[in-house]
């Protein structure tokens, strides 16, 4: 999926049809993360592919990461992914930004990764300012993954409520 030679709606299919197999059952969750480039190639595309690549990307990354504590470690592990996700969420189409969002909201449920995703300045303000503005997806799955890192974390309230106005967006 990385080849310059594969096209993007390739890409977007490819993304696609793993962000489907993801969803439904644990074992292909399992195998799609053991597949050797296969998340790598996926941050990737998050990053970097056209908007229907980025958003089955993202889709496909959220869904692998839903009640799957190994993946969510894997996933944050790879190199560049929190780079990624805050281009995602700060360039991405309407729909990608929501399966950011959702991915964030996610991986923010470990303590582990609240810190690492709170201290991503370009995450924290890009969540928050798709909580004042996106979508009512995105503002939904934004505001989950502020509450979800804010949990008993007060550094992270702190950046949150820091960030472009932060609390008052959940308030105003």
């Amino acid at each position: 999926m990385t080849s310059p030679s594969v096209g993007d709606d390739a890409k977007s299919s490819a993304c696609g049809a793993m962000a489907a197999l993801a969803a439904d059952k644990r074992h292909n969750k399992d195998r799609i993360a053991a597949t050797e480039g296969a998340l790598e190639a996926l941050v990737v595309c998050a990053a970097r592919g056209g908007d229907k690549t980025r958003a089955n990307a993202a889709l496909c990354l959220g869904n692998l990461v839903e009640d799957h504590i190994t993946n969510k470690s894997l996933i944050s592990q790879l190199p560049n992914f929190f780079s990624a996700l805050a281009s995602l969420l700060r360039t991405g189409s309407d729909k990608a930004r929501w399966h950011g969002a959702r991915l964030a909201a996610s991986l923010g449920m470990l303590p582990h990764l609240k810190e690492h995703i709170g201290g991503t300045e370009d995450i924290v303000q890009e969540l928050v300012r798709l909580a004042r503005n996106g979508t009512e997806e995105a503002t939904s799955s934004a505001t989950c993954a502020i509450a979800n890192l804010s949990d008993s974390h007060p550094k992270n309230w702190d950046r949150f409520a820091l960030a472009q106005r932060g609390f008052s967006t959940l308030v105003d």
